[in-house]
């Protein structure tokens, strides 16, 4: 990899290791010495922080930049839920037919209940 530039820009890499699969690798990197305090700025400040992601993110003055490039991998264990949960927040229309047919479900199971009660009322009454 290659990371050259004039201006004033620092950058994370990430990637897994090519000596050890599983493992991770992160570099640090900037044009000039005193931009590598960019990154920590940028990783104290939340809402820079929430853009750090992908496989190289870039560091400038005042934002970052993030880019994906090349494969991914896991390490780890992800629970069920949580692996559902982030693949719902990718797919909006599948959670909001998902939040429809559980809201009819709920207003069906009601329903039901109530004439059941009141079939119920009705038998004792009599």
């Amino acid at each position: 990899v290659s990371f050259e530039g004039t201006g004033p820009i620092a950058a994370m890499y990430g990637f897994e290791s090519p000596l050890t699969s599983g493992r991770s690798v992160v570099a640090v990197t900037a044009v000039a010495p005193d931009q590598m305090l960019r990154v920590l700025d940028a990783l104290d400040n939340t809402d820079m922080r929430r853009a750090v992601g992908g496989s190289a993110a870039f560091v400038l003055s005042n934002k970052v930049e993030s880019v994906q490039a090349g494969r991914t991998y896991s390490v780890g264990f992800l629970p069920p839920w949580t692996g559902a949960s982030y693949w719902l927040s990718e797919h909006p229309t599948v959670l909001g037919v998902l939040a429809a047919m559980t809201l009819l479900a709920v207003a069906y199971a009601a329903w039901s209940m109530r004439r059941r009660v009141s079939a119920w009322r009705a038998r004792s009454r009599a």
